[in-house]
């Protein structure tokens, strides 16, 4: 008589409540472990469901930049100031906590010297030609470490006929 007691009220009750917490467990945002062993939550977005890392937020940004700066050059209009927030490259947690080594950071920081170099271009032909290597440096990383963007950033080049 116990036994079916159990099976019908608590039991019941049990499993109601350990399909609660699957259900809220399964619905939380993506956590991960960052290079130090600490823990990260990433929220799902409208562009990534798994959650965006604070780099390719960071990305997204630049390559919003690149695009603005891309209409600049080709209309001839003077470029704003530098984005010193993209020095963050350097210090922005990752997806892959993998991805954070030497070599990151030399296309790190060759990326940020072709942009300020493209800063620094006053000429309309050479901003072009400073424009379209800052995008090469940008395929040459992603050809190593996350080739999914190489196609969006190649279409940001600007081609022979735009100039």
């Amino acid at each position: 008589m116990m036994r079916n007691k159990f099976f019908t009220g608590n039991f019941s009750s049990g499993l109601i409540v350990l399909l609660f917490f699957l259900l809220l467990s399964g619905c939380s945002p993506k956590k991960t472990t960052d290079e130090h062993g600490k823990s990260s939550c990433m929220k799902p977005d409208s562009i990534n469901p798994n959650g965006s890392s604070e780099l390719a937020k960071l990305m997204r940004n630049m390559h919003s930049h690149a695009s603005l700066l891309r209409d600049y050059i080709i209309n001839d209009r003077t470029l704003d100031t530098f984005p010193v927030s993209f020095q963050k490259i350097y210090t922005a947690k990752a997806t892959d906590s993998t991805v954070r080594s030497n070599a990151f950071d030399k296309f790190s920081e060759n990326y940020l010297n072709r942009l300020q170099n493209l800063y620094s271009v006053k000429d309309g032909a050479s901003r072009k030609h400073a424009f379209n290597e800052m995008v090469d440096q940008c395929i040459s990383c992603h050809n190593q470490y996350c080739t999914g963007p190489v196609k969006v950033i190649s279409k940001l080049k600007i081609g022979e006929a735009e100039k």
